[in-house]
Order: structure tokens, then C-alpha cells, then sequence
């Protein structure tokens, strides 16, 4: 699990009111403010900037996310010193993309493809989330 810490950084004499978003080993990502948002969606656009900076070479499809709630707004907590905390989704905005070069293996021992499966000359293995879902009940 991975938070990110988001806190407010005030007006001074040479720049205007910013956010600063930082985690353990990755740094930190400063960002103005924009005015037209609220409070709580500027401190979610820093933590999207930081992932944005560490996942930059990454397609952006695989870039972990903020967590929401179902309205959209972003789902964070306060900390005591009024800094906000942001927890990572570590899915796949659309699906899984598993390189068979590197993931194949991977990909076998979570039993996301079948042993009996022969990978020939694909570059990349698609895997819907849907096709292997934890709610689906085993055969007895």
C-alpha cells in the first residue's frame, strides 16, 4: 500500500497558494493552485501530479490511481497537523496488460493463464478483469 501526503503550502510574496505532495521514496511534486476548484481537489490534483512524475515513463493506463468515491470526489483523510492523506489503487484503469516476455510466468502462478496454454508470437496477453473474478464460486 502506498499514501501520499499532500500539504498546504500559503502565499508568499513571489508565489501564490500551492500544494506539495510527497511519499516515501518518490519524492515530491509542488502545484499551483487552481482557483477553481475546492480544497480537496487541488490536494487530489498534486497527488495525481505526483503519480503522474514517478509513472511518467509507464503508459498511463497502468499508473496507480487516488481512490474515489463513487461521486467522483476523492477519497483522502486529515491528518492531525491539517496535511491530506491520499491511499493508491494499485488497478487497471481499463485492463490488464501482461507482457509475456516478462509476466508470463507471473501471469501462470496467479492462474491467469492455464498451464496447458501455449503463448506463441503474441507481444502482449490482454486479460479482462471480468474473465477471472474472486465472486465466481468452484466447482465442487
Amino acid at each position: 500500500m502506498k499514501a501520499i501526503q499532500v500539504k498546504y503550502l500559503r502565499a508568499t510574496d513571489t508565489q501564490g497558494e500551492r500544494m506539495k505532495a510527497s511519499a516515501v521514496n518518490w519524492g515530491s511534486k509542488i502545484v499551483g493552485w487552481d482557483y477553481a476548484l475546492d480544497f480537496d481537489e487541488n490536494a487530489a490534483l498534486a497527488a495525481e501530479a505526483l503519480i503522474a512524475k514517478v509513472y511518467a515513463n509507464d503508459p498511463e493506463d497502468l499508473h496507480p490511481t487516488i481512490s474515489r468515491y463513487g461521486s467522483g470526489n476523492p477519497e483522502c483523510a486529515t491528518l492531525p497537523n491539517g496535511d491530506m492523506v491520499f491511499v493508491l489503487n494499485y488497478h487497471y484503469q481499463e485492463r490488464w496488460k501482461l507482457s509475456t516476455r516478462h509476466s508470463t510466468a507471473l501471469a501462470r502462478r496467479l492462474g491467469l493463464i492455464p498451464d496447458n496454454v501455449i503463448l506463441l508470437g503474441s507481444p502482449k496477453v490482454e486479460i479482462e478483469p471480468s474473465s477471472f473474478s474472486s465472486s465466481e464460486e468452484e466447482d465442487t
